[in-house]
């Protein structure tokens, strides 16, 4: 016969803003990204990387961000964060208030197994015979052209794109 357990408290005694009992889609507020960071960090979890921090913020602010995907935050059994910091501080410092797939009372056993996937890149999202190039060619473009995107050296896959369908159209019009 299989046992379910009844949905635990996961708050700390010092985070005033809750968890949710079960996995879900939550609008998260900027004020609960701060305190989930402050009050649920986790002495396994590496460290946050404030380049990786400023380029989510950067595409959340300029609207290449989608919200409550099924890339979540995920947290343990104890409410402490495994996943989603980097885009937890980036909602934090943009204050703005993002729908968040939520994921709770999960095993700190999967953490190893996150984000060791082979990165998804604009090519990929272009396709077709010459996609490295010409994404390599916007992303090039972007950044000699762009103060925002060179001083981060890195642009979202978003932006690439957008600067390539800019390119696109300024070719168009070219005699």
């Amino acid at each position: 016969m299989s046992h379910r357990e009844e949905p635990r408290e996961l708050t700390p005694a010092t985070d005033p803003f809750r968890l949710p009992s079960r996995s879900g889609i939550l609008a998260v507020t900027p004020e609960m990204a701060s305190s989930w960071l402050s009050h649920r960090d986790h002495p396994a979890n590496r460290p946050l990387s404030k380049s990786v921090a400023a380029r989510y913020q950067a595409d959340m602010k300029a609207g290449r961000w989608m919200e409550g995907t099924p890339e979540g935050w995920i947290f343990d059994t104890e409410g402490r964060f495994i996943s989603g910091r980097h885009r937890a501080k980036a909602m934090a410092n943009l204050g703005k208030t993002l729908l968040v797939h939520i994921f709770v009372d999960q095993s700190r056993d999967i953490a190893p197994f996150l984000d060791q996937g082979h990165r998804r890149t604009a090519a990929h999202l272009l396709g077709g015979k010459y996609a490295t190039q010409i994404a390599a060619a916007a992303r090039e473009h972007l950044g000699l052209s762009d103060a925002e995107a060179s001083h981060l050296f890195y642009t979202s896959n978003q932006k690439a794109l957008e600067r390539l369908d800019e390119l696109i159209e300024i070719g168009k019009n070219q005699p």
